[in-house]
C-alpha cells in the first residue's frame, strides 16, 4: 500500500510543470471515489463514467485529464485503508461546504448503478463521520442525488 501510494505521488511535477499535475486534492477525491465504486465488487461503465464526469467538473479539468486520472488511481489505490488519509486531506484543504459537495460525488457514484449494495452504505457513514458531515446532512445530500437519477 505505501509503495502504491508512493508510485501515485510520485507523479508529483517538477517546479515549472506544476498546471499539468495532480495535486494532492484531486489524488484523494478521485481515490474516494474510485474505491467506493469498487466497493460492491464491480467498477462498471455507468460508475466509470459518473467519476470522470464528476472530477472534471470539480477540479475544471478536461474530460481526457480526468480519465486519465482516474485510469492512474484506480491502477495504483483499490485499498480502503486510504480512506482516512485520503479525508484528512479533504479535511485541511477545503471547507464544509466543499466537503458536501464531496459527500455528494460519493452518493453520485455510490447510486451509478441504480443500487445502493450494503458495503456501499456502510462506507457512505463511515465517510460522513470522517469528513465532519452530520448524518441528516448526509441523508439530504443522499435524497437529493436519488431525486435527480430519478430513483426516488
Amino acid at each position: 500500500m505505501i509503495e502504491k501510494l508512493k508510485r501515485l505521488f510520485a507523479t508529483m511535477p517538477k517546479e515549472g510543470d506544476q498546471d499539468k499535475a495532480n495535486k494532492p486534492l484531486e489524488i484523494a477525491v478521485t481515490a474516494l471515489l474510485v474505491q467506493a465504486a469498487y466497493l460492491d465488487d464491480q467498477f462498471d461503465g455507468a460508475e466509470h463514467a459518473a467519476i470522470i464526469s464528476l472530477i472534471a467538473q470539480q477540479f475544471e479539468m478536461s474530460v481526457e485529464a480526468a480519465t486519465t486520472l482516474v485510469a492512474e488511481v484506480a491502477e495504483n489505490d483499490t485499498e480502503s485503508a486510504g480512506f482516512y488519509r485520503y479525508s484528512q486531506i479533504i479535511r485541511a484543504e477545503m471547507d464544509h461546504e466543499q466537503r458536501l459537495s464531496i459527500m455528494e460525488m460519493l452518493w453520485q457514484v455510490v447510486y451509478a448503478d441504480a443500487e445502493l449494495h450494503d458495503h456501499e452504505a456502510s462506507l457512505m457513514r463511515r465517510m460522513a463521520g470522517l469528513l465532519y458531515i452530520s448524518d441528516q446532512e448526509s441523508g439530504l445530500l443522499r435524497q437529493r442525488v436519488r431525486k435527480n437519477l430519478n430513483l426516488a
